[in-house]
Formats: structure tokens, C-alpha cells, sequence
């Protein structure tokens, strides 16, 4: 599950998180990876199966598994 507000991202039952930048995230799910671009990014909360990113959320673009197309 994916939540979306103008300066931050909830994202939780994550897999992995794969980059880390103040200009863009890439978080990993079942799903396929988000990809969060934006300014002033960084991580606030990262636990076991949630992460939650604050900014200036510009973007968020969800690219899927080929499985799951």
C-alpha cells in the first residue's frame, strides 16, 4: 500500500530500497519499484515493512514486475 501527500510518501509492506538521493528514492514491493522524484527527498522512517519519505514530492511513478503485467 502506497500513500501519497504533497511532501511525503508512505510506503508499506516494502521489499528492499534500492537508491537513495536528495532528488529521488527507488523503493522495491511485490509490486514492481516506485520510483519518487522530487527535491529536499530523505528518509524519516525505515522499518521493517514501512518507509516513509518526506520533501517536495514532484513525482511518483510505479514501474511493474513483468510478472505482474
Amino acid at each position: 500500500m502506497i500513500t501519497i501527500d504533497s511532501n511525503q510518501v508512505l510506503i508499506e509492506r516494502f521489499d528492499r530500497l534500492e537508491e537513495v538521493q536528495t532528488s529521488k528514492i527507488i523503493v522495491h514491493d511485490q509490486t514492481g519499484k516506485f520510483i519518487i522524484e522530487g527535491s529536499s527527498l530523505r528518509v524519516k522512517l525505515f522499518c521493517k515493512d514501512e518507509i516513509l519519505i518526506l520533501g517536495k514530492i514532484d513525482s511518483v511513478r510505479l514501474i511493474r514486475n513483468e510478472a505482474n503485467r
